[in-house]
């Protein structure tokens, strides 16, 4: 213990003056470790002292656990790892060591690490513990010599077993999916569509945003914790699927709440997952769903036509102004601007198909017109609408349609 209390102070010293610094160390005051390039790594090797875990993966594939059991591994602690290891290069000797065992390099060590490169070509470094000052690990050199890295690389090599698990929900490209469907005691909310372009089933328009949030939510929601069960969930409280381009669907049921979190069963098996990580799937039409009445966007929006009888109103836009009949018209933008701020308006009941016409409101952006009608009166306070690129038909408020009975501005 007497030359640990030494060597301690020695290194002690060393890391008092030692700071962080983006500089490169210098080669002739330190011994070197290894070199990786964490693109060119396919496969790593830990054999710790309690257990062994290997993961390793094909050119252009994820990474999957070999040891201790089989599976697709946790993206998140896969990249936590690989940079740990990538960061190691050198270290700083440390004189009169006299028993290695005492610096968690005995045999066995706390962490032999084996890199295997895209060549074929293998890396075998040697961790211990942590030093007890500074930012420091003890480890093995190239030239077997005791040396403290910069850097704390054992917390990911000593991670647990089930950490190298992917936690994953959902295992999909956020671009191929499709639809996603959400059921509970409260209905049936489902979305289809691609990119830009999303509609909800039994209403109109989804916001593509909002789309984006749910999907992008549902990729980033993790286990918390595994658990070892063998009967499925009978009575969901709430259940979610996801479909993708080439017709595969994954699936999600949400259970009771526990002591350890909401209970799940996923593709991948069962576990707990933090309560406010499932608040997005507590959404409805409302949230989902466009709230214009009309598509219009004054950023991509090049042209807006409105249609009354046999008499067309056509809106063209030129730079930051509107020009009418090729003349600019500051007053076409109160109209541009009255019908971007016409809201759809949402009930439960279904809306009764279109009858009567009304008007049609063409809007042209990015390349495409869509093109909406306007209806029959709903009771006294809506009009009925449909867009005829899909969808149900809507209800627009009455006073949100005001500008289609004044008079439209000419160009003068």
């Amino acid at each position: 213990m007497l030359a640990l209390t030494v060597v301690g102070l020695s290194l002690g010293a060393v890391t008092w003056f030692w700071e962080p610094s983006d500089e490169p160390q210098d080669p002739d005051a330190t011994e070197a470790v290894w070199s990786l390039n964490a693109d060119t790594i396919v496969k790593v090797e830990i054999r710790r002292q309690s257990d062994t875990v290997i993961v390793s993966r094909e050119v252009g594939s994820e990474w999957r656990v070999e040891q201790p059991w089989t599976g697709v591994a946790d993206p998140d602690t896969i990249h936590d790892l690989l940079d740990a290891l990538v960061e190691v290069e050198r270290g700083v000797a440390i004189e009169g060591v006299t028993d290695r065992a005492e610096f968690g390099l005995g045999d066995p060590p706390t962490a032999l690490v084996f890199v295997t490169d895209l060549g074929g070509g293998v890396a075998t470094a040697t961790f211990g513990d942590e030093a007890p000052v500074g930012f420091r690990t003890y480890a093995l050199s190239a030239a077997d010599e005791v040396v403290a890295v910069g850097g704390r690389p054992v917390k990911s090599l000593l991670a647990k077993s089930s950490d190298f698990k992917d936690r994953r929900l959902f295992r999909v490209d956020p671009a191929a999916v499709r639809r996603v469907t959400i059921e509970s005691a409260e209905g049936r909310l489902s979305v289809h569509g691609e990119a830009t372009s999303w509609w909800m089933d039994g209403f109109s328009r989804a916001d593509p945003d909002r789309v984006d949030d749910l999907v992008m939510g549902l990729l980033n929601v993790r286990i918390d914790e595994f658990l070892d069960l063998s009967d499925t969930i009978t009575e969901p409280a709430i259940v979610v699927s996801v479909e993708l381009a080439d017709g595969s669907i994954s699936g999600l049921k949400i259970g009771d709440p526990t002591p350890l979190g909401v209970l799940v069963e996923y593709d991948g098996g069962f576990g707990t997952v933090f309560a406010d990580a499932l608040r997005l799937l507590v959404q409805g039409p409302r949230d989902l769903g466009d709230k214009r009445a009309f598509p219009i966007d004054h950023e991509r929006t090049v042209r807006v036509s409105v249609t009354r009888g046999a008499s067309t109103w056509t809106a063209i836009q030129a730079g930051t102004t509107w020009t009418v009949d090729g003349v600019e018209t500051i007053a076409a933008q109160d109209v541009i601007d009255a019908l971007a701020d016409a809201v759809m308006h949402y009930r439960r009941e279904p809306v009764a198909p279109m009858a009567d016409l009304y008007a049609i409101i063409e809007v042209e952006r990015g390349g495409s017109v869509q093109t909406i009608d306007v209806g029959q009166l709903d009771g006294v306070d809506f009009r009925v609408a449909k867009d005829r690129a899909g969808g149900e038909p809507y209800l627009i408020p009455v006073v949100d349609l005001a500008v289609l009975d004044q008079p439209f501005p000419k160009g003068k």
